[in-house]
Formats: structure tokens, C-alpha cells, sequence
């Protein structure tokens, strides 16, 4: 081989290379920080995941920073920037997932406004897609409050477009785009897609929400502890956490239990619309040392769905919906005290799913094979009530 093939040899490798690291985090993650400087990466220091810019994955858009005073100690370092989108209908982020076709993949979209633009603009309201297909409506309401859209999708290519779609109530922009492999046993449905309608810490009282590394999936769990005639508890030891679903240890670790006024939990929400669908997760671990004889059923919309269930000490237990509740107006899980318990029910953590049946045509056709380098805390859904 001459030389100049050898350099040229080397020069191929190297931009290969290059792209590799552009697309693919560790883990089966892929991190992207909107707004930053072009080429530029970093790794965070909360959670040790690195970021790299979106220049790579969209040629539309402006960088920018929120205002200073929104630029609070413990903000995470992806709600700093942000890419804005004043020209165009709609303006896609194309991501390649090496080997994608077929896993499922939380996907993520964050928005912090931190009055970007100097114009304390509000009630900026947008749509989000992915690929073809809507995703969500999002509504910035608070300046200083971040919001995330959160779907879990099995991916039909191994690329992934996700859209800002200008719907003429202001200007669209997003602060970071995260993708997460996850198990491909876990979150299933008969069909559709799940929208992250809630995931809660129970019993927790901390001020920042559980992510990576605690959770090996970046599951965001917000600390949540207001919910009626409850008590908090907590331990300090370590909950074994081993099942499919790795709730992590550290949100494990707290829990409500009924309090002296009740011997049951009721948690409830009212959904946007009557017609939506829900997949319940519950995770159990019983964290108190004095815990003899704590047995309890559990009621989903009034129906029992288990009997006279005790959870395991220092172990968890998840219990899920096997099929979507039925939609209604308003949802109920109970969990009440059997006749022969001495001990009142107790819940560590709650997962709640809304079924998105839209998301289903192809997203980009696997783009003919070829790759394109054009790319609180609140709930999404404002609009929707719990507890």
C-alpha cells in the first residue's frame, strides 16, 4: 500500500470515527445539548453522560442562552442552551441509532424558556412530532420552570426524526434531545407507543429529581410526598432493586404509607381527555423493620387486580397493568389494609403511561440506507390533575 493510500486510509477512519462518536453515547444513550457552540462536547458533571452539540443533527436554527437570572445553582447543565426556530414550518433533528430498528428506546425532549430571547414571552405553545407522526403539544407557561416530553417507542428505522412544528403561537426551540436504550421486556403494550404522563419518588422530600447513574435507564423520578392521609418513610440501607424494571435503590429507599386517619392509599387522576388510555406501573419494598403482617389488596378503577399482597422486605416487587385501563374521566388506584393486617399499605414509587396509538407509519424510510447530518419540575401534560 503506498502512502498516499495509507493517509487516505487513515483520513476514512478517522471521519468514521468521528461520526461514531457523534451519534452514539454510552450505553445505548445518545446526548444532545441544543444550543451549544458547533462540534463542542462536554461530560456533564452531575451524571457523568456526555453531551455533544445538535450542529450535527439539524442545519436550521439559532443558538442561544437563557437570561441570567433564570440561572439557578442545580439547573442542569442542558437547560443552559437552547436552539430556536423563527424560520420555518417545521424544522427536524434526524438521529442515526446504529442497529436501532426494532429496540425500544425512551426518547426524550427538554424545554426550559429562561426568557432566551429578552421578550418574557409566555403562553409559547408549539407542537412536537416524531417523524410523521404528532407527539405532543407543548405549552411554556413558567419562564423558569423546565418541561419534558418523554415517549417510550420501538424504532422502525435506524433513524429517528424528531420536529418542531411552528403553529403560529410563537416561536418553537428545545433545550436537549435524549435518546435510552432500554430493555426491550419492559413498558409493553398491545399496541401504540407510552407518553410519560407521571413518575414519582413517593415519600421523598429531596429537592432534585432521581436520574442517571441512579437509574441505569435516565428515568427521570420527580420527589413527590403530598399525597392525603399518608406519612412518609425512608431508610438508609440499600433496597435490592432486581427486577426487569431497576427502579433505583435510591427512590426505592422512601415510600408512603396510610396514615392514622385511613387504612388505605387512594391515588387518582383526571386525564386531559376522556378517551385516553393508561398502563400503570407500582413498585413495592418494604423499608420498615418493624413490618410484621402488612397485607393489602390492590384496587385499579374499583376492580380488585391483587389480593392480599404483601411486599417483600428490602426487596422490590413490581405490579403493572397487563392491558390499558379503560378510558374514563377519572382514574383510581386504591390500596387497602386486609382484615387480618396489623399494618397499613405503603407504595414506593408510581409509574403512569398514556397510549399514543398515532405513532406507527415508518419515520424516515430508513432514509434510502443513507446517513443525513442535518440534524420541577412539571409534567408534559399540563392539563391533566393527580392525587
Amino acid at each position: 500500500m503506498t502512502k498516499d493510500l495509507i493517509f487516505i486510509f487513515l483520513i476514512c477512519i478517522s471521519l468514521f470515527t468521528l461520526e461514531a462518536n457523534a451519534q452514539v453515547d454510552q450505553s445505548g444513550f445518545i446526548s444532545i445539548d441544543c444550543g451549544i457552540p458547533k462540534g463542542s462536547n462536554y461530560t456533564d458533571v452531575a451524571t457523568g453522560l456526555q453531551y455533544v452539540s445538535d450542529s450535527g443533527f439539524i442545519d436550521t436554527g439559532s443558538n442561544a442562552t437563557i437570561s441570567s437570572e433564570f440561572q439557578a445553582d442545580g439547573l442542569e447543565q442542558q437547560l443552559y442552551t437552547l436552539s430556536s426556530f423563527p424560520e420555518g414550518k417545521r424544522n427536524c433533528y434526524t438521529i442515526r441509532v446504529p442497529e436501532g430498528k426494532g429496540k425500544k428506546y425512551l426518547i426524550r425532549a427538554s424545554f426550559l424558556y429562561g426568557n432566551y430571547d429578552g421578550k418574557s414571552q409566555l403562553l409559547i405553545n408549539f407542537d412536537l412530532h416524531l417523524g410523521v407522526d404528532f407527539w405532543a403539544t407543548i405549552q411554556i407557561v413558567n419562564a423558569s420552570v423546565p418541561l419534558y416530553g418523554e415517549i417510550i417507542h420501538i424504532l422502525s428505522s435506524d433513524f429517528v426524526q424528531v420536529c418542531l412544528v411552528n403553529t403560529g403561537r410563537g416561536t418553537p426551540f428545545i433545550s436537549a434531545l435524549e435518546l435510552r436504550l432500554l430493555n426491550s421486556t419492559i413498558y409493553k403494550t398491545t399496541s401504540g407507543s407510552l407518553q410519560t404522563f407521571v413518575r414519582l419518588d413517593l415519600g421523598s422530600t429531596a429537592t432534585q429529581l432521581v436520574r442517571y447513574q441512579d437509574d441505569i435507564y435516565d428515568r427521570l423520578w420527580w420527589p413527590y410526598n403530598n399525597v392525603a392521609n399518608t406519612i412518609s418513610l425512608s431508610t438508609t440501607s440499600t433496597i435490592d432493586n432486581t427486577n426487569s424494571y431497576l427502579p433505583p435503590s435510591k427512590v426505592l429507599s422512601t415510600a408512603i404509607a396510610a396514615d392514622n386517619d385511613t387504612d388505605g392509599i387512594s391515588l387518582w387522576w383526571e386525564p386531559a381527555n376522556s378517551t385516553d388510555e393508561y398502563y400503570i406501573y407500582l413498585h413495592f419494598a418494604e423499608i420498615e423493620a418493624n413490618h410484621v403482617n402488612r397485607q393489602f389488596n390492590i384496587y385499579f378503577d374499583g376492580e380488585l387486580y391483587e389480593g392480599a399482597f404483601a411486599p417483600a422486605y428490602m426487596s422490590v416487587t413490581t405490579i403493572l397493568s397487563t392491558s390499558a385501563l379503560k378510558p374514563k374521566d377519572r382514574h383510581q388506584i386504591s390500596l387497602n389494609k386486609t382484615g387480618n393486617s396489623i399494618r397499613k399499605p405503603t407504595i414506593n414509587a408510581i409509574e403512569l403511561y398514556k397510549v399514543v396509538k398515532q405513532i406507527i407509519n415508518p419515520q424516515t424510510n430508513d432514509l434510502d440506507g443513507k446517513f443525513m447530518c442535518v440534524h420541577t419540575n412539571t409534567s408534559l401534560f399540563r392539563k391533566n390533575k393527580y392525587f
